[in-house]
């Protein structure tokens, strides 16, 4: 087994997210969550409404120009936390917003389910 540590921190997906298409990490610093706060696939990423405009430019600058790069303005802003995806299905916090639903059927291409667990809602 290989071990691997980040900024002091073997939580290593918590700094970085990763698809088939590309890979996104923090330029050092252990204030770069992005596995928290962002949310992607081959299709597109979904930012929160946090994110700024030079940010949401960098992002746009730096991924292939196939991938679409989306902020959206959800109550639930820690994306990573309440949505899990692929490139086919997202399964989502049954407090998603519709309008974040949408946004990841257009953006990222996926069908969604919403889920819950008797009266827990789970990702």
């Amino acid at each position: 087994a290989l071990r691997v540590d980040y900024e002091g921190s073997n939580d290593v997906g918590v700094f970085c997210t990763l698809t088939n298409s590309y890979c996104l990490v923090g330029i050092g610093g252990t204030q770069n969550f992005y596995r928290l706060l962002i949310l992607g696939n081959r299709h597109g990423l979904l930012v929160p409404n946090g994110t700024t405009d030079q940010e949401l430019q960098h992002l746009r600058n730096s991924l292939p120009d196939e991938v679409k790069v989306r902020r959206v303005d959800e109550r639930l802003s820690a994306l990573g936390n309440v949505i899990a995806c692929n490139d086919h299905v997202a399964i989502v916090h049954a407090e998603i917003s519709q309008e974040t639903e949408e946004a990841l059927v257009d953006t990222l291409k996926v069908e969604v389910f919403r889920v819950s667990l008797g009266q827990n809602a789970l990702v």
